[in-house]
């Protein structure tokens, strides 16, 4: 008899037939607590919470490119086999490419988790051959990060 699938590999799922990014696995220990969608001023946002040892990061993603000169300022970091580039201000969050859409990871405490999870997800370059640049650039991280201040 096969085994039903768990909350987080149902999430998986939901996230890839919905057209968001989702990671190719979760670390070790890691299970999808919520995903839940927000609509910000001309856009739908995706949140995910993932929890792990008692500590959870939010993954936030929005369909868009990243335009590298943006980014060129930021701090460049290695995880799993790719690198991502760290956003100033407390906690710890990450922001990444995977083809369309814009990946942030992000969390109060757990650095560690932010890291490990970046590094499961499809990393595409950013700027990469996509012609839907996110046109608000910068302030559009920054209006996610905020929504992610205020669901605290």
């Amino acid at each position: 008899m096969a085994e039903a699938p768990t909350a987080t590999e149902e999430a998986l799922t939901w996230l890839r037939e919905n057209g968001w990014a989702a990671p190719q696995y979760l670390p070790v220990g890691a299970d999808v607590s919520h995903v839940g969608t927000t609509e910000a001023p001309g856009e739908q946002v995706l949140t995910v919470e993932i929890e792990r040892d008692g500590r959870t990061a939010q993954v936030v993603e929005g369909h868009g490119v990243l335009e590298p000169s943006d980014l060129a300022e930021l701090a460049v970091v290695d995880v799993g086999d790719h690198t991502v580039h760290a956003l100033p201000g407390p906690g710890t969050t990450v922001v990444l490419q995977c083809d369309g859409i814009t990946v942030l990871v992000t969390s109060t405490d757990a650095p560690d988790l932010v890291h490990d999870i970046a590094g499961t997800f499809p990393v595409t370059p950013p700027g990469s051959g996509v012609a839907d640049r996110i046109d608000r650039g910068w302030q559009t991280l920054v209006g996610w990060t905020d929504l992610l201040v205020q669901s605290r």
